[in-house]
């Protein structure tokens, strides 16, 4: 009898918290009474459950009504929850919008910047229209009786690239250098692959009169174009001049060489977003307020701060797999006269690999020969040096007398 009335008065207790009537009439006249409660999850809501004889005493004990306290609880903190949702919604939304007007902001500043210092430095450059484009281009030197040299720059270079070898030639020789494929200042050039930028080429020379057999000289990548130049007019070439160039069969004869579009995939889409953005503008300046003094090396540094080039780079960097198969499926080189310029091979298989590359290439022309310098770095050899004067040398003997 103890344990039942502790029983019964437990369940009294709990059945009157959770706000019910209970005829305790009836229930007295029940002999034995039995009850057991346990929480069960319902839709979301706390409900209470009471098994055996209550029900036959007319105890009335809805799921919802015994947890609706904490049912309307769980529902004010839920909807309290999804406001603080919506809250912090909008708040990242308006932040995101700002962040998006602030870079608009500054992308359209960096570009207005770009057009005034280039307007300012190509005052006195000259530009030939090509196929809808605007070609800048530099002459330097004369000579009646020595065939014109034209410069490609290599990958990302513009015509300040080749300031002192073209400067150190155009002594002896009429010389012509040009921002290739949208380089630098030209503007509006839709050359990216080899066949394209060769019609570009082949457009500048016709418009600024030069019909005679020209030396070309090439750095790097650009030899992809300056070789299928020769493949399909050459008549059109007097000397092809290869300074430590790219050829697309290092791929196809060099085990384990990476695809040379991840090679400088990272670098690229740096230098993308920091001139765009411009950051390299920024950094140059916090550098040095003033910048460059001589007009030279401040046309080059306008350059490396351009979103425009870099995305002229980029054009041609995506097409580089197009380069290569057109490179490779062209015309032979024949009988040009050629001379192909590298420095020390790297040790083991792989150097042996790029000299075989280099020495069928050169063969493959009758007139062709290999010159071989020392240890340089690749991206000093066209600075004022022993190396310079020897790749000057070379290029000047491939001009022949007019005749």
């Amino acid at each position: 009898m103890l344990r039942f009335a502790r029983g019964f008065g437990t369940l009294l207790a709990r059945t009157k918290r959770a706000g019910l009537r209970v005829d305790e009439g009836d229930v007295s006249k029940l002999g034995v009474l039995s009850a057991t409660r346990r929480r069960v999850k319902r839709r979301g809501r706390s409900a209470c459950h009471i098994a055996g004889p209550a029900s036959k005493i007319g105890i009335a004990l809805p799921h919802r009504a015994i947890g609706s306290t904490n049912a309307k609880t769980m529902a004010f903190e839920l909807k309290a929850l999804r406001a603080r949702v919506w809250a912090a919604r909008g708040i990242a939304l308006r932040v995101l919008l700002a962040v998006v007007l602030l870079l608009v902001a500054v992308v359209v500043v960096q570009q207005a910047l770009e057009a005034r210092a280039a307007a300012r430095l190509t005052a006195t450059e000259k530009f030939a229209s090509v196929h809808g484009a605007e070609i800048r281009y530099r002459i330097l030197g004369d000579n009646p009786n020595a065939s014109t040299v034209v410069f490609l720059t290599g990958l990302g270079g513009s015509i300040e690239q080749l300031e002192d070898v073209q400067t150190r030639v155009a002594k002896a020789a009429r010389t012509i250098s040009y921002d290739r494929a949208g380089y630098g200042f030209s503007r509006n050039s839709r050359a990216h692959d080899a066949n394209e930028q060769v019609e570009e080429l082949l457009g500048l020379l016709d418009a600024l009169g030069v019909r005679e057999p020209v030396a070309l000289v090439c750095f790097s990548s650009s030899c992809s174009v300056a070789r299928l130049f020769t493949g399909r007019f050459r008549d059109r070439v007097a000397g092809m001049y290869l300074v430590e160039p790219y050829l697309p069969e290092f791929e196809q004869r060099l085990k384990g060489r990476k695809d040379p579009r991840r090679v400088i995939v990272r670098g690229l889409v740096k230098e993308l977003v920091y001139t765009t953005l411009g950051i390299r503008r920024l950094q140059n300046r916090v550098r040095d307020w003033d910048g460059p003094s001589s007009p030279v090396e401040q046309r080059a540094e306008a350059v490396l701060e351009s979103s425009s080039h870099f995305r002229a780079v980029a054009h041609e960097w995506y097409a580089i797999p197009d380069t290569a198969k057109q490179v490779l499926s062209g015309p032979p080189m024949a009988d040009v006269p050629l001379k192909l310029l590298h420095t020390q091979f790297p040790p083991g298989e792989e150097g042996r690999g790029f000299e075989q590359v280099f020495k069928e290439f050169a063969e493959s022309s009758k007139r062709g020969s290999l010159v071989k310098l020392g240890t340089y770095d690749h991206s000093a050899l066209l600075k004022p040096g022993p190396a310079l004067e020897i790749i000057a040398d070379g290029i000047l003997s491939l001009t022949k007398p007019a005749p």
